[in-house]
């Protein structure tokens, strides 16, 4: 009974903030629903309700794209405004014996999260002070919203902001370039392959016609090659 609350909340997080964004899938050519099942993870640990999702900007850009009210000029300021952060949403709580949940407070997630970014090197998260003030207002303005469609499970989705940029000038974390990411919470890692395969076209095997996700390189189960045209004709099975 436990396992299924934590499951539906963990959806209907997923389902809200599909709502928030205002997008479409009919009319997106980058598949939303894919990029967010592949950015977001959940904890397989009994009796938990925890929820991570690494939100990279070609979400955004995405998403705000669908809105017909949104001008370039203002989707250029928002994208400005979280530009230099990874942008990470956690939902951290324990499930009790009768379904009640304790969520950690933002502090306590601050604390016990940690980034490693593709070149290995591990972020805590930025203090508030180092924040910009306008991004700040932009995170908080969606918490009420989130509150609102989601209760208390929206009330305790927290935005916490890593840098987009190494001291160096290197790049943290590219959902289009080969690496990988790892966000460490409580001592338990969620790691993200890179680049994200939603960004990318399906790939083939141009053997058995069968198609994989555009990060792939090999057939996991053949070790063939992979190819980006599907195959128009499959050899004559012997």
């Amino acid at each position: 009974m436990k396992t299924t609350r934590t499951q539906n909340a963990v959806v209907i997080v997923s389902l809200c903030m599909f709502i928030f964004v205002r997008q479409s899938h009919a009319q997106q050519k980058l598949n939303l629903q894919s990029l967010i099942k592949e950015t977001q993870q959940t904890s397989s640990e009994p009796n938990t309700l925890t929820l991570i999702w690494w939100i990279p900007e070609q979400f955004w850009q995405a998403s705000l794209g669908q809105d017909p009210t949104l001008t370039a000029p203002q989707m250029d300021q928002f994208l400005k405004a979280l530009r230099p952060y990874t942008v990470v949403a956690i939902v951290d709580g324990r499930v009790g014996t009768f379904g009640g949940v304790n969520y950690k407070k933002e502090d306590e997630v601050r604390a016990s999260v940690t980034l490693k970014d593709v070149n290995g090197l591990s972020h805590a998260p930025l203090a508030e002070s180092a924040i910009d003030p306008d991004t700040k207002n932009l995170l908080q303005s969606m918490k009420p919203v989130l509150a609102n469609m989601l209760g208390p499970v929206g009330q305790n989705t927290n935005f916490v902001l890593f840098p987009s940029k190494t001291e160096d000038g290197r790049t943290v974390a590219d959902a289009s370039r080969e690496g990988s990411l790892h966000i460490v919470l409580s001592g338990k890692e969620y790691r993200y392959r890179l680049p994200l395969a939603s960004l990318l076209p399906a790939k083939y095997d141009s053997q058995t016609g069968e198609s994989f996700p555009g990060n792939y390189h090999y057939n996991p189960f053949t070790g063939t090659k992979l190819v980006t045209d599907a195959p128009k004709s499959l050899p004559a099975a012997k």
